[in-house]
């Protein structure tokens, strides 16, 4: 961008265009997929589109370059869309998956996740960035190579949850009976 204007009009613009999205897809498409494909699909759409998106990426910047138009775009698009499926299916499966843990478990699973888990994971996150900041030679095409291995380890934890989900609830289920 030519100056701190043009940068802030786009951020601005990319701002909204992430929650209207985010609105749409909450109101129109999120519970439907939901109730259409259950708790696996949720777990596992948010990854698995990302690995996707991520593998695009990185091709545009190796073969387009960094400062490619398709890299760019595809690096704004990949965000938008991770948090469209964050809002709308994962964190509704995600919540779900804490009803089939027995009661006296929930609230303290539930607590260490979204209380410690998600805070050390953003904080790591910012410690790998600085790190990778400080190699020589590190470009956004190692940083997605790195974002693409975190992805698919992501993804391989949610095909294993969700598998885990069904049994776990339905266990929980005859117990109470």
């Amino acid at each position: 961008y030519a100056d701190e204007t043009s940068l802030a009009q786009f951020v601005g613009v990319y701002n909204v265009a992430i929650n209207a999205v985010n609105l749409v897809y909450l109101a129109l498409f999120a519970g439907a997929l939901i109730a259409r494909y259950g708790v696996r699909f949720g777990l596992m759409v948010n990854p698995a589109v990302d690995v996707l998106l991520v593998i695009a990426m990185i091709t545009a910047g190796v073969v387009g370059g960094l400062q490619s138009v398709p890299f760019f775009f595809l690096a704004v698009g990949t965000r938008l869309i991770d948090i469209m499926f964050t809002d709308g299916t994962t964190r509704t499966s995600v919540n779900a998956v804490f009803q089939s843990l027995p009661p006296q478990e929930r609230v303290g699973a539930q607590t260490a996740v979204e209380g410690i888990g998600v805070p050390v994971a953003i904080g790591l996150t910012g410690v790998t960035l600085l790190i990778f900041n400080a190699l020589p030679g590190v470009t956004l095409v190692h940083i997605a190579l790195f974002a693409l291995i975190i992805c698919i380890l992501w993804t391989v934890a949610a095909i294993v949850v969700g598998r885990g989900y069904g049994a776990s609830l339905l266990k929980l289920m005859r117990r109470r009976s």
